[in-house]
């Protein structure tokens, strides 16, 4: 029986960027995450990050990132 691999995370996305120097192409991952509504502004807050060079540090950012928000210690 086949191990079921488990889902990629879909706000992770992929992009290229090129260097200026060298003229090269090289593949980097961002990400975007609700984190809810600002207590002091009431406006909703939204997390960015970039410059990720592989798939799973990227991953375990989101993850981190967003077991801190279910916590309420991301603020």
């Amino acid at each position: 029986m086949k191990q079921c691999q488990s889902e990629k995370n879909t706000a992770i996305k992929k992009y290229k960027k090129t260097e200026r120097k060298t003229g090269k192409q090289s593949t980097y991952y961002r990400f975007s995450l609700y984190a809810g509504i600002n207590p002091m502004t009431g406006r909703q807050r939204n997390i960015h990050r970039q410059g990720f060079k592989t798939y799973e540090e990227a991953d375990n950012t989101y993850n981190e990132i967003s077991l801190k928000i279910s916590n309420g210690t991301f603020f």
